[in-house]
């Protein structure tokens, strides 16, 4: 007997859609993508068109309206996550949504509670966590290979980086680079330490370059759509700087910026004391003394494109099977509740949060 086919709508037609998601669930067994949605006129039509989606919508509550819908992949600007996440559950629908996760804490708290009073499955998309790195490295510290964690770093520097349209408004992006990029690797380094509770964070952000108009080709295309020769000046950081401190004793520093005249080596630092690894572009590197000497090795691993299928994959089999996905919407709170604190003592000049 063949295994259920899982029928999805997705909510945005940007160019994250088109290169990523699109191509990814065509990828994945049992999976069809049937039903898109977008704000911008036309814009959902003509992408449904080209990948042979049978149904186009402009408001995406039409969209949630069909009962052949199984689930919902949202794809939007972050102060749009929190309502259509809601009103998807309302529809009695699974949902996954793209980080960031929302604007604060308080949105993803009830973007689970309403999944949670569903019965349905909320997955954060979480997708360089089911990169093979990831996976792997998170073997080895649950094996114990690195020993105690006790500090990590998130590093991620651009010298000209700055993407245009809403990504330049606070009320729309919720924030700069720390809410663009970090999210995603926050939620790496969450994912790989079980999810410590954080109880203190300092923080400060710079937006030295507001009236830069924003060179880059990320999100180029759909930002052009959205109007992004519309915000001349950004009113978000494009420079966030903070230190966090967990419950078990782990501190975290991070360190991100759009903009900044220097070139520094990015990613994410794990330290243990057996050992440390780095999640970079160029794999996982373990650190560590073998004979009283220090030594370094790159992990080699199974050849496999980054994409945005294997997220894909467990989001289906979850939905497909009922069980929970491991990018839960409690850990992308945790994620929030860092974000806020931080905002909130640059805001106050860099005063510690209690939390």
């Amino acid at each position: 007997m063949s295994e259920r086919t899982i029928r999805v709508g997705i909510f945005g037609a940007g160019h994250i859609v088109n290169q990523r998601y699109l191509t990814g669930y065509k990828q994945v067994p049992n999976a069809e993508v049937v039903a898109i949605a977008d704000v911008v006129e036309g814009r959902a039509a003509r992408l449904a068109e080209q990948w042979g989606v049978p149904r186009a919508y402009t408001d995406y509550r039409d969209m949630l309206a069909l009962p052949e819908i199984d689930a919902v992949h949202i794809c939007t600007p972050p102060f749009t996550h929190c309502e259509t996440t809601v009103a998807a559950f309302e529809a009695g629908k699974h949902v996954y949504v793209e980080k960031p996760p929302a604007l604060s804490a308080d949105e993803v708290r009830r973007m689970v509670a309403a999944g949670r009073a569903a019965g349905k499955l909320l997955m954060m998309g979480s997708n360089a966590v089911y990169y093979p790195e990831q996976q792997a490295l998170k073997k080895l510290i649950d094996k114990g290979e690195l020993g105690e964690i006790y500090y990590a770093k998130i590093l991620g520097f651009s010298r000209r980086g700055a993407p245009h349209g809403w990504f330049r408004e606070k009320a729309k992006a919720g924030g700069g680079p720390l809410m663009d990029g970090v999210s995603h690797s926050m939620d790496i380094f969450l994912f790989l330490t079980s999810t410590p509770r954080p109880v203190s964070v300092v923080g400060r952000t710079y937006d030295t370059f507001r009236h830069d108009s924003g060179e880059t080709n990320r999100y180029l295309a759909a930002d052009i759509a959205e109007g992004a020769k519309d915000v001349p000046v950004s009113d978000v950081e494009d420079l966030a700087t903070g230190f966090v401190q967990f419950e078990n004793g782990l501190t975290l520093t991070v360190d991100t910026s759009w903009k900044i005249h220097l070139e520094m080596q990015g990613g994410t630092f794990i330290a243990g004391t057996m050992a440390g690894a780095r999640l970079g572009w160029s794999g996982l590197e373990i650190f560590r003394d073998v004979d009283g000497q220090p030594t370094s090795e790159v992990i080699q691993l199974p050849e496999e494109e980054k994409s945005h299928v294997q997220a894909i994959r467990h989001f289906v089999e979850c939905v497909r099977e009922g069980r929970e996905t491991d990018s839960p919407g409690e850990r992308s709170i945790v994620t929030m509740t860092i974000f806020d604190a931080l905002y909130r003592s640059a805001a106050e000049g860099g005063r510690e949060i209690r939390l």
